[in-house]
This record gives C-alpha cells, structure tokens and sequence, in this order.
C-alpha cells in the first residue's frame, strides 16, 4: 500500500502539495540564501574542521582514524542529499505547477519529470548508505570484495543521475519559458533558461522574478499574441 501510494505521488499528473508554492513566491534573495548562502557558510565550517583533523594526523600519525574520514566524507554527502533535495524541490514545483499557466496545447507531459526528480535523491542516499558500508568494512579490517563490486555497479547508477539532472534542467527550462510566451517553445528559445538554470548560483537572480511573475499571473496569452 505504502509503494503504491509513493508511485501515485510521483506519476499522478494533477498531484501537487499547495506547500510547494513557497518556491514559486519566494525572491531570488530568499532562493540564494537556501540553494548557495547557507551550504556555502557549511562548507567553509566542514573545510576548518577538515583540516583541523588533517593537521592532527600530519603532526602525529597515530591520530589517523579511518572512521574520521569515512564520517567526514558521509557528513559531505548526506549535506549533498539534502541540498539537492531541497533543488529539485525547486525544480518540482517550476515543472509541476507552471503547467497551470501554460494553454492546453503547449503544457508538458510531467511523467518522466517527476522520475528524474527522485531518481537523484535515491541515488545520493544508496551513495551515503554505501560509504556507511565502506567505513564499517575498513573499520573491521575485512579484505570482503563486496565495495568494488558495489562501486563498480554504481557507475552506470552515477551516469544515469547525470543524465536526470540535465534532463530537470531541460525540462524546467522549457517549462518557464512555454509558460512566459504561451506557445510551444524550441531549444533556441529556452537556451538561456536551461544555462541560467545550470548555473544556478547566477540564474537565480534573473529566473526567480520570472518565475514570479508567471505565478503572479503577469505573464497572459493576450498580452503575450500582441508581443509577437
């Protein structure tokens, strides 16, 4: 029951939390501050601790501990999890509910969408979950060729991920940019959403009032016919 309720969730075309419009309303400040301030503040307090530690051990070897660095590279990916957890998330609700402010014969067909949203925050936890797995098996001195195996399985796992991401930004681009002139777009027309959207960091700054505006309602096809 439970697996049936997740997939109806993911594949539902009309499922959409009304929660989820805090990413269409917020500024592109407010966006900043989630998506690159904050993590960036983290990082800079995992690199003092990291090298506090890396330190330690150059002074006196015996202070090298193995789970140490197993636990730092965990902690650097599961803050990796929830960061892009929290991204596509932002990605959701752009691919998701902008449908609603597309005509009928221009909205996007959301299904695979909403797989390549989840696929990367299942990929990234099985990620954490096998440096968990690694660290006990160094940890226990076991020589077991059960991590390379699993590393190796886990290449075409990474590239796959690759592809959703790039895929969200395809889409979400595409998406934003239907939305904004009403009318079915090509690559030509969205090209500077999709590189505003990869780098992000930048993008923010001009996708985030469009995205805005579009929510707002600014963005109407009759507006638009005189436009073009």
């Amino acid at each position: 029951m439970l697996f049936r309720t997740l997939l109806e969730v993911i594949f539902r075309t009309n499922y959409y939390s009304p929660t989820m419009n805090i990413f269409l309303k917020a500024k592109h400040w407010q966006m900043f501050s989630v998506l690159v301030g904050i993590p960036f503040l983290l990082y800079i307090v995992f690199m003092i601790q990291m090298v506090s530690t890396m330190e330690a051990i150059d002074q006196n070897s015996e202070n090298f501990d193995a789970d140490n660095i197993v636990s730092y590279v965990s902690g650097v990916m599961a803050g990796t999890l929830i960061l892009t957890s929290v991204m596509l998330m932002w990605f959701w609700s752009l691919g998701v509910k902008l449908q609603e402010y597309i005509p009928i014969g221009a909205k996007l067909k959301t299904g695979f969408f909403k797989f390549s949203i989840w696929y990367p925050i299942i990929y990234i936890f099985l990620i954490v979950v096998l440096m968990i797995y690694v660290g006990n098996v160094v940890d226990s001195g076991s020589s077991s060729a059960g991590p390379p195996l699993a590393i190796f399985i886990f290449f075409p796992l990474h590239f796959f991920a690759m592809f959703c991401m790039f895929y969200n930004l395809y889409f979400v681009a595409r998406t934003i940019k239907t939305a904004e002139l009403q009318r079915p777009v090509n690559f030509g027309d969205y090209a500077g959403e999709f590189f505003l959207m990869w780098f992000y960091f930048i993008g923010i700054w001009i996708v985030q009032p469009k995205v805005n505006r579009i929510y707002e309602g600014q963005f109407q096809p009759d507006v638009m016919d005189h436009l073009h």
